[in-house]
């Protein structure tokens, strides 16, 4: 399901928190968490994955989440490479470098990596067994990821902005890059505005 708002004014209040354990909220690493994949010959370094740099940003923004809307389930979900075999171990080091910026990233029964052979969203179901139950939403910086995610009635998609990437009217979208107070703030209206959208949904059933 595409979810394209305008943004407007919501209170944290006027968001039914009965709900929140009904959502699933998924976030991508590369372009996302961490620094968008410039060059992909790098990929086959050593250490590649460990030691890229994160976004500040998106950090902020769901540590934000994390403090508002406590019962929301959040995962790490991931694509593999088949350039790098290593590329799950180093992520995995990537996450614990940075356990202490958000609970997310203290507990491993929360990270999803996925196969090079298979998509996020068929991952995403065999992993996770409330998947079918709640609402789910993609946060993720590649549009093919976003539009297979959007297609079934209960998902959202919604699209990061990085250095690499452009802004895509299906989507309601999120800033990685550049870090400011004003995108923080950005982020967290959208990220209202969406909960806002499926407290509605969830409430109509």
């Amino acid at each position: 399901m595409r979810v394209v708002t305008d943004l407007k004014n919501i209170s944290v209040e006027e968001i039914n928190k009965e709900h929140h354990s009904k959502i699933n909220l998924f976030i991508d690493m590369d372009g996302v968490l961490a620094g968008a994949i410039t060059d992909e010959k790098e990929i086959y370094k050593k250490g590649f994955f460990e030691k890229r740099p994160s976004y500040e940003l998106t950090i902020e923004t769901l540590k934000t989440i994390e403090n508002l809307y406590p019962s929301i389930n959040l995962f790490i979900l991931s694509k593999l490479s088949n350039k790098n075999l290593d590329a799950e171990k180093e992520k995995i080091k990537w996450l614990k470098t940075k356990e202490h910026d958000l609970e997310l990233f203290k507990d491993e029964s929360k990270w999803l990596f996925v196969p090079t052979d298979e998509s996020k969203i068929s991952f995403a179901k065999r992993k996770v067994k409330n998947f079918n139950s709640c609402v789910n939403i993609l946060i993720d910086d590649f549009n093919p990821n976003l539009y297979e995610w959007s297609e079934e009635e209960n998902n959202i998609s919604l699209k990061v902005i990085n250095e690499l990437n452009n802004k895509n009217e299906d989507f309601n979208y999120l800033f990685a890059h550049p870090y400011s107070l004003e995108h923080i703030l950005g982020n967290i209206q959208v990220i209202n505005n969406i909960l806002d959208f499926t407290n509605k949904k969830l409430t109509s059933k």
